[in-house]
């Protein structure tokens, strides 16, 4: 109730936003193929390749993570059918809403992490976004957070050469 409340009220406090929806969270998983070529799919749809014996799962080095999200530049980039991929440090009760003009958004469920303030341990919260490119044109993107605060983004999606 209260995402949607938080929702309610960033569309009503700006004009441009009508276009904008709350983005739903799933168990997504980003993967590869032998050609490189990468998608997104649910967690079942993995699990079910696994069993197959598939594995297609992005490898990634262990130290490897995506750029925080709230920390990303407001405006965006990416070439139709490109993935681009970001990390959400989630403070308290985060909503993530987009206009599906040219983009997809995919939303991972949160998970708990652990990590370090100094010399004291922290927990915390984490999801990723996964934004795939569908064609040419601008779109926008919004994430609010109470603890980082509210960042609009624009992407802008150019067609491949």
């Amino acid at each position: 109730m209260t995402r949607v409340l938080m929702a309610l009220a960033v569309v009503l406090s700006t004009g441009c936003a009508a276009s904008l929806q709350s983005v739903e969270r799933g168990q997504w998983v980003l993967v590869t193929g032998d050609d490189k070529a990468q998608e997104v799919i649910t967690r079942d749809d993995y699990a079910k390749e696994v069993t197959e014996g598939r594995d297609r799962m992005v490898k990634l080095a262990v130290d490897e993570k995506p750029p925080v999200l709230h920390e990303a530049p407001e405006k965006l980039t990416a070439v139709a059918g490109e993935i681009l991929r970001f990390r959400v440090n989630e403070g308290g009760e985060v909503d993530l809403l987009a206009d599906g003009a040219v983009a997809e958004v995919f939303w991972t469920e949160s998970k708990p992490v652990d990590g370090w303030n100094g010399d004291q341990a922290v927990e915390g919260k984490e999801s990723q976004v996964f934004i795939r490119a569908k064609k040419a044109g601008k779109g926008k993107l919004r994430l609010v957070d109470p603890t980082w605060g509210t960042h609009d983004y624009e992407l802008t999606v150019t067609s491949p050469k």
